[in-house]
């Protein structure tokens, strides 16, 4: 059973530890750290944290579908 947090990395290196209300996916956006992130990799550790890596911030007004929000 994956963890309730989720360590969220970004492209300069920064990293968050954050309450999930679900297991975001690759192409998610979340709304984390002053702006809107899409998710380019999200994995799972033996112990069932689960790890995402954002490669870009969002140009606002982009929408998704599948758009995930961690609570701050």
């Amino acid at each position: 059973m994956p963890s309730p947090f989720v360590t969220v990395r970004y492209p300069d290196g920064a990293w968050e530890l954050a309450l999930s209300e679900k297991v975001p996916k690759v192409g998610d956006m979340l709304k984390r750290s002053g702006g809107n992130w899409i998710v380019a990799k999200a994995t799972e550790d033996t112990s069932g944290h689960i790890i995402v890596t954002c490669a870009v911030r969002a140009a606002i007004g982009v929408t998704n579908r599948r758009a995930s929000r961690l609570r701050s």
